[in-house]
């Protein structure tokens, strides 16, 4: 699990969260907004799974912001609507639910 942790601080949010809170390897891809709704919530499963008391991967930022706080004030902001998503307005956002239902980001959007 220490592991799975370090690996979370050192290569996945360095990796796949920018500063600003976007996903630039999502953004980059043919539905930007449903593969970086389906990021983030592997990596807030992630974070659940292996955050401890002693270590809270919710809360860890790299020295210049990257982490899950960014990430998720940058989906919560208004640039979190379609604006946000490149592309022409058809590639921004399909109806696809691509969080299902139980998942993570969706309990905590229905308050649980």
């Amino acid at each position: 699990m220490t592991w799975c942790r370090d690996r979370f601080r050192t290569t996945l949010a360095p990796k796949q969260i920018a500063p600003d809170g976007s996903l630039p390897l999502e953004l980059a891809r043919t539905k930007p907004y449903s593969y970086s709704l389906f990021n983030m919530d592997v990596l807030c499963g992630v974070a659940q799974s292996l955050s401890t008391e002693a270590d809270n991967l919710w809360g860890f930022t790299t020295s210049d912001g990257r982490g899950l706080r960014s990430r998720v004030t940058a989906f919560e902001s208004p640039q979190g609507d379609e604006c946000f998503w490149p592309g022409p307005a058809g590639c921004r956002r399909d109806t696809t639910n691509v969080f299902g239902e139980g998942s993570i980001p969706s309990r905590a959007s229905a308050g649980e």
